[in-house]
């Protein structure tokens, strides 16, 4: 019979056998799994350029990001380095099976354009919100604006960057705190015997210790500098001191108070949901651990005991209540809203905790990047630092000429270019962001090239025009911008800092300074020079910008005019970028002596 079998019957009889079906089971599902995997890898868009062996795997450029952790290496930097690396200032990359293809843009001019005239064109995302919605979730930062709780939430926090505060408030409970580091590191400088010893770490207590000061009004013996002056003085042998003159002296870290221990934990999580294809997937199993779950408790708990002593002053002196910190501030905002709400006060919501937390939090991590990068900075570049401490000597002489620390009062009021432009210079080349994601609202044309509605877009900070030159040409690259970006052409200075009279990607605070219009021949600093956009701009500009100014003025001064800065060890310095909350120095040394002296 099977002789006389056509060879379509033929075939049909042998897969209908079980063998046969067997194979072509597993054909569909290898078929299935085929057109799954098909359907995962990456879909780049047109025209714009990417790297053609990430489009090929499913996980896209997850590995390059991963074998940059893996040798040590800030996994951020992959950003910018890939407008070096295909030569243009806009690409696009891949972040995983359940991610649509992203495009970075590099150059300062379309960035800001972007941020500040077409904000309306973009969003937060989802991304950068699982971000923050996974250990603050009740905070405005994890919020898009149109969010009924946005608005209420951030309204809490309205008065702590108003000039009465931070000039009332946040300045004396500062400046008490960074006296205390002079001490600190008096007492260090002693011990290591003309060594250098970590400064990181120190730098770390001394923003938390003026960060909670304004936050929390903390008593000035409960400091954790002051902490650690107690126990280095209790200690036999409080350093290691190598025999060696290039090595560093050792110091033993601190205990942590609970709340500091309970912020650098909360930090290091944001900060690696930051580094993870899925934040939200990330921070579900990082919540569950007892580490994640102490934090959240010592957190909760220490704020609202301060909660509860800023209520009971409240109630007590009604009208007569004097704001002493940030916590008082946001309590009085949270019984005027629930006043005028017609409700009964909630003074211990997660809302109320969250925003005091996000206040400590951004302000500390943020200021802590920036003035270990600035110490680093100062002692590379000698002349710097010569010239900016003949200023402040001349900005306050009577301080100078009876030995003693500059007033606050004066200090806070002063207006020194040479400062602002050192302060400033740090934040251009060394930004603790490396720049920040947005989500596009609809379909938007970047230099050429559409982007589709819901793209994830990376907006740099460093990079072409910031700290390389741009890729733009100088002759075709105007027509390719926005009509906006056109029309404000010339608004600053320069639009790359290859055009100006200091290398692009060296420390060089003159290029911030300009003779002064009065024709005096003095001095003026400059906001206008070139590009720069360390606090982002448009409607989400950073929240603490003037906390992190007033901050880093108080604490550049009384560092400067009481220590030299020596220029470190060959060995010893190195420029290498480390990663959590933002970008810091892998290594962060300071070779003390006192500038009494000189």
């Amino acid at each position: 019979m099977a002789k006389d079998l056509s060879p379509a019957d033929a075939l049909l009889a042998g897969i209908d056998t079980l063998p046969g079906k067997s194979l072509l089971a597993a054909g569909g599902v290898a078929l299935s799994l085929y057109l799954l995997y098909r359907q995962a890898l990456p879909k780049p868009l047109p025209g714009i350029p990417f790297d053609e062996e990430s489009a090929k795997r499913i996980l896209g450029d997850v590995p390059y990001l991963q074998a940059m952790k893996d040798q040590g290496l800030a996994a951020r930097m992959f950003w910018p380095e890939q407008f070096d690396k295909y030569g243009t200032a806009v690409s696009q990359y891949f972040m995983g099976p359940t991610q649509k293809a992203a495009v970075a843009l590099g150059d300062y001019r379309e960035v800001h354009d972007l941020l500040l005239r077409h904000g309306k064109d973009l969003c937060r995302g989802p991304l950068v919100a699982s971000v923050w919605h996974g250990v603050m979730p009740a905070h405005f930062i994890g919020m898009e604006e149109d969010n009924p709780a946005f608005k209420a939430a951030k309204a809490l926090g309205k008065d702590l960057m108003t000039p009465s505060f931070l000039h009332e408030v946040n300045a004396p409970a500062s400046y008490q705190k960074v006296l205390s580091i002079v001490k600190l590191w008096q007492f260090k400088s002693e011990l290591a015997e003309g060594r250098a010893f970590d400064a990181a770490v120190d730098l770390g207590y001394l923003t938390y210790d003026i960060i909670t000061a304004a936050a929390l009004n903390i008593d000035d013996n409960d400091t954790q500098i002051r902490k650690y002056i107690r126990e280095l003085g209790e200690l036999k042998q409080p350093a290691t001191v190598p025999a060696s003159t290039t090595e560093p002296a050792e110091f033993p870290p601190s205990e942590l108070t609970d709340m500091l221990s309970a912020l650098f934990t909360i930090a290091g999580a944001s900060g690696k949901a930051f580094q993870v294809p899925s934040p939200k997937l990330f921070h579900l199993f990082n919540n569950r651990t007892a580490k994640m779950k102490k934090a959240y408790h010592d957190r909760d708990t220490i704020i609202r005991s301060y909660i509860g002593d800023a209520v009971r002053r409240l109630q007590e002196e009604g009208d007569n209540f004097k704001p002493t910190s940030a916590m008082d501030f946001i309590v009085m905002r949270e019984a005027a809203a629930a006043k005028k709400e017609n409700r009964a006060p909630d003074f211990y919501s997660d809302t109320v905790v969250q925003v005091t937390f996000g206040y400590l939090l951004g302000g500390q991590d943020s200021t802590h990047a920036t003035l270990s990068f600035l110490v680093k900075r100062i002692g590379a570049n000698q002349a710097v630092q010569t010239r900016l401490r003949d200023t402040l000597r001349k900005a306050f002489p009577e301080a100078w000429s009876q030995r003693a620390q500059p007033p606050l009062q004066e200090l806070v009021k002063a207006q020194i270019p040479y400062l602002d432009a050192v302060i400033e210079e740090v934040l251009r080349i060394d930004p603790p962001a490396v720049g920040i994601t947005r989500e596009t609202k609809k379909e938007i044309k970047i230099l050429g090239h559409t982007i589709p509605k819901d793209t994830v877009l990376f907006l740099s900070f460093m990079g072409p025009t910031y700290t390389s030159k741009g890729f733009l040409p100088e002759k075709t690259g105007e027509a390719l911008r926005s009509e906006s970006s056109r029309s404000h052409a010339g608004a600053y200075d320069v639009d790359d800092w290859t055009k100006s009279g200091y290398p692009a990607d060296e420390y060089h605070p003159d290029r911030w300074l300009k003779e002064s219009e009065d024709g005096s021949g003095e001095l003026t600093f400059n906001p206008r020079a070139g590009p720069f956009l360390t606090f982002s701009t448009g409607t989400r500009v950073c929240w603490g910008k003037r906390l992190a100014y007033l901050e880093l003025k108080l604490v550049v001064t009384v560092l400067v005019w009481n220590f030299v800065f020596e220029r470190l060890p060959e060995n010893l310095e190195d420029w290498v970028y480390d990663e959590d909350l933002f970008m810091k120095p892998k290594n962060c040394r300071v070779k003390l002596s006192s500038a009494w002296d000189v």
